[in-house]
């Protein structure tokens, strides 16, 4: 039974097989494909299948260029394909095949296309900029332009080193900060954009541009105008600068003094004084505390005086004397600091002597005489020029007193301020211009007496007080002037007699006593004095006779400039070498 039934099984399923395998089954095909074949793709392509039979499949294989690239098992059966794998202009083919389990032989359907992406790369964006200061830095760059935008990436290049910084996906973001970075380690920077398909372009590089050390900066010697002398220099042009820090140097070599400190950046002057040699450099401060120091300059500039050009700190000597040079003596004078010799007579200057003239400490020579315009007093501060020697005011137009100021310069060797309106009494304290040996107050309106102090000035060699008010008589204490060699004091209202300690000076050889009120007699030790060219004694009230002794002397006596005898109470007989020159005088018998 066992045996019969396990044929009949047999018998049937050979049966069952028979009659199946007779009936046809149809396999599952690619019906319908988009984009259609031979099209143009580009960017994300989606290619979309459509299958005969979705029941006896598992999936769709995708193929390009014979390699597979992707398999989907989810219908509707489709793939996104990124175009840009491929150059502009590729031409590629797609094949896609319906994958079973009970088919392995179904066909590939094959399609072609070509590839253009000629349009689709995202436009470069360029760094606009990159400024900082203290707190952080910022880099700006311009907003992308491309439709299918995904995001910006911000990179920084340091030593051939790239490093990602920010990834941002707002296309509206252009700006990024950094908080905490290194001013002195110079960065590139560079934006690339991406768009949705994963293409990439990178714009333009740009650097923070971050020196060592501040813009150096040149310094300009100082410079005059409108009476104020000014330090000028260039502007930086570093964008984190700080300040200008001004400094006042001794010398070349010293760091110097802040005198100032300027937080502007343009501001470039400074007012200065210019009283003596100075030195000046200009230190600029980022805000990262670098500093670079510019030049240095010397506290000197070029003055223009009547045209001509003049080194405050370099002259030493100027002589425009018979120029005629017109107008005032300009108070810059005053900053001729290294002058030692000053002429400037016989013009046509006015308006008085500046104060300023003070300021010249290193003056030796001052002549300003024969302006006959010039005018005004003395300055008291003329006191300050301790170094003068040679003091020349006449035929200036000066009035006033004589200032006691004067007799501070104790170096003055000559003084002539003759043939001025000068008034009041010779001060007491001439005698401390002991080293005088040529004084000249002709033509003035001084009144008093000879102080006795006047004969102290041992030195003196020359004494013109000539057509003055001066009264009194001609001290004894005259003997204390050894080296006296020229006397003159004619035409005041002096009185008495000569005193005889006159005659023991054996250097005079210029005497004028003449129109005073002198009397007495002419001594015979006037005589003996060996070098006696010029006397002239005419329209006083001497008396007596006349010595012989007179005719020794080496005067021509013809000449009235060299001797005058006339106008007195000499009596006769006269010598034989004057008697033509004495005229009628006094009557003695």
């Amino acid at each position: 039974m066992y045996f019969y039934t396990n044929h009949l099984i047999l018998i049937f399923s050979l049966f069952y097989f028979s009659c199946s395998s007779t009936k046809p089954i149809k396999k599952p095909t690619i019906d319908k494909i988009k984009p259609s074949n031979n099209s143009i793709i580009s960017e994300i392509t989606k290619f979309s299948i459509n299958v005969s039979d979705h029941s006896q499949i598992n999936g769709i294989e995708f193929f390009i260029n014979d390699t597979i690239k992707y398999f989907d098992k989810t219908p509707p059966f489709s793939w996104n394909f990124n175009t840009a794998i491929f150059p502009n202009k590729t031409s590629i083919s797609l094949k896609v095949r319906p994958k079973t389990l009970g088919f392995d032989t179904l066909q590939f359907s094959s399609f072609n296309y070509q590839i253009d992406n000629s349009k689709f790369y995202p436009k470069a964006v360029n760094i606009r900029s990159v400024n900082y200061d203290k707190d952080e830095m910022i880099i700006k760059w311009n907003k992308s332009k491309d439709n299918d935008f995904l995001k910006y990436k911000l990179f920084s290049l340091k030593n051939e080193k790239v490093t990602t910084l920010k990834e941002i996906k707002n296309i509206d973001d252009t700006t990024y900060s950094i908080a905490k970075f290194d001013p002195t380690i110079k960065n590139l920077f560079q934006i690339s954009t991406i768009d949705t398909i994963g293409l990439e372009t990178f714009g333009n590089r740009k650097s923070n541009q971050i020196d060592q050390k501040p813009q150096i900066i040149v310094l300009n010697p100082p410079n005059y105008n409108l009476g104020d002398y000014y330090l000028s220099w260039s502007k930086n042009t570093d964008h984190d600068f700080k300040s200008y820090n001004i400094f006042e140097l001794k010398n070349l070599t010293s760091k110097g003094n802040l005198i100032d400190q300027f937080y502007d950046l343009n501001k470039n002057t400074l007012l200065i004084s210019l009283d003596e040699l100075k030195y000046y450099q200009i230190e600029v401060e980022d805000i990262w505390g670098l500093k670079s120091r510019s030049n240095i300059v010397v506290g000197d500039f070029n003055h223009i005086l009547w045209g001509n050009s003049y080194s405050v700190l370099n002259t030493k000597r100027i002589d425009l004397s018979s120029n005629g040079l017109k107008g005032e003596i300009h108070p810059e004078i005053g900053n001729l600091k290294e002058l030692t010799h000053l002429a400037l007579n016989s013009n046509f200057l006015r308006g008085g002597i500046p104060q300023e003239i003070g300021n010249l400490e290193n003056l030796i020579f001052l002549d300003l005489s024969f302006n006959h315009q010039l005018g005004g007093e003395i300055p008291p501060e003329i006191s300050k020029l301790s170094k003068l020697r040679s003091l020349y005011l006449n035929n200036s137009n000066i009035s006033g007193l004589l200032p006691y100021s004067l007799t501070n310069l104790k170096n003055l060797t000559h003084l002539n301020l003759s043939d001025n309106n000068l008034r009041g009494p010779l001060p007491y304290s001439i005698h401390l211009l002991n080293n005088l040996e040529y004084l000249n107050l002709s033509d003035n309106n001084l009144e008093g007496l000879i102080p006795v102090e006047l004969y102290k000035l041992k030195n003196l060699k020359h004494l013109n007080l000539s057509q003055n008010n001066i009264k009194g008589s001609i001290g004894r204490e005259i003997k204390n002037l050894p080296k006296l060699e020229t006397l003159s004091i004619s035409n005041n209202n002096l009185t008495g007699s000569i005193p005889h300690e006159l005659f023991d000076n054996r250097n005079l050889k210029f005497i004028n006593f003449e129109n005073n009120q002198l009397s007495g007699t002419l001594h015979n030790e006037l005589y003996e004095i060996p070098n006696i060219s010029f006397l002239k004694v005419g329209g006083n009230n001497f008396e007596g006779d006349i010595s012989k002794n007179i005719c020794k002397l080496n005067i021509d006596f013809s000449n009235i400039e060299y001797f005058s005898i006339a106008n007195n109470s000499f009596c006769p007989p006269y010598p034989n070498c004057i008697k033509n020159y004495v005229g009628i005088q006094g009557n003695c018998e």
